[in-house]
This record gives C-alpha cells, structure tokens and sequence, in this order.
C-alpha cells in the first residue's frame, strides 16, 4: 500500500480522467493523493475526482515553481490534496 501519492502531471497533456484510471490500476485509489494542478483549472480537477472518495482542495502557500514553465503560468499552479483533517492531521 501507498503512504500517499505525489504527482506533478503535464498539465495540457494528461486527462484527469487517465490519472484517476492509473491510480486506480496502480492500487493506490486509497491513499491521499497531492496533485499540482494549474488553479485556472481548478474546476475540472474537483470534478474528475469526484465521486471517487477523494476531495481535492487547494492547499496554503503561495505557487509552486517550475524551471521548465514560463512565469507567467507558474504563478497559477498550486498544490492540491485532501483536507487536512481526512489525513490525520491534527487541527
């Protein structure tokens, strides 16, 4: 079994809908899974985990950065997981 799942997808490249498939495939449906994600987006992301037990939401801090994005992009892609809460986390 999987602690957790990171994942930094090609953005325009990669469906949701695979990942969520591949997830599944590679046994990990069940673990808390961390996904950055471009937040412009941010709807289709909560909509292809949806219904599937996970809850993506945007996690606190600032963007992440990428060498290989242009600034302009970066500034909108933020990490995403499950509310702290469901992961054990003490409030």
């Amino acid at each position: 079994p999987f602690d957790c799942v990171l994942c930094a997808p090609p953005f325009s490249n990669f469906e949701l809908a695979r990942l969520r498939e591949v997830l599944i495939t590679l046994g990990a449906a069940a673990a808390p899974l961390y996904l950055c994600y471009n937040a412009r987006r941010e709807g289709a992301l909560v909509d292809a985990f949806a219904g599937s037990g996970r809850e993506l939401v945007r996690m606190a801090g600032g963007p992440l950065g990428y060498t290989s994005v242009k600034a302009s992009t970066q500034q909108h892609i933020f990490l995403y997981g499950p509310p702290w809460p469901s992961v054990g986390v003490p409030s």
